[in-house]
């Protein structure tokens, strides 16, 4: 059955109380630039081509949500779901994704220059062309992710971002508490 286009307003709602946290025709290429989406509910939502730089997305649930080509620069995506989301192309400069789900997300051609995605699961997401430099992903799960063998280890892509007393902890966690200084 075929999708029925009509003039109603899309309506963004918060995932708990049902609030109204944006208002309008269409999300796709819409201009939600800083908005405060905060735990909002967009599940299965087409933001592909918006405008979301600086947006607060914390905890949002994004799951199956398009992406694309999506500008996400400096958003707070802290905690967000975003299993099996369309990231392609979109542009994720210096953005919060600490503790993220990114499980299966296509993020194949996204732009992760120097995003913090520290505790994020990023198991069997496609990275294939994305530009990681400077990319934080200490403790991040990575397991199946699918990258080209060039992506690895570029120049300035940091895999750990760690204080002096996580990288003491490490190192006793490791060694079994033998000194390898």
């Amino acid at each position: 059955m075929a999708a029925t286009l009509t003039d109603e307003p899309i309506k963004i709602l918060h995932k708990r109380t049902g609030c109204v946290l944006w208002e309008g025709k269409s999300l796709r290429g819409a201009n939600l630039r800083g908005a405060n989406l905060y735990e909002a509910n967009l599940r299965g939502a087409d933001l592909s081509g918006a405008d979301l730089c600086g947006a607060n997305l914390h905890e949002a649930d994004l799951r199956g949500a398009n992406l694309s080509g999506a500008n996400l620069r400096g958003a707070n995506l802290r905690g967000a779901d975003l299993y099996g989301a369309n990231l392609y192309g979109a542009n994720l400069r210096w953005a919060d994704l600490y503790g993220a789900n990114l499980y299966e997300a296509n993020l194949c051609g996204a732009d992760l220059c120097g995003a913090n995605l520290r505790w994020a699961n990023l198991s069997g997401a496609n990275l294939y062309e994305a530009n990681l430099s400077g990319a934080a992903l200490c403790r991040a799960r990575i397991d199946g992710v699918i990258v080209a063998k060039d992506d690895i280890g570029g120049p300035g892509w940091i895999l750990c971002a760690l204080t002096d007393d996580e990288w003491a902890t490490i190192k006793k966690e490791r060694n079994d508490g033998r000194n390898t200084d």
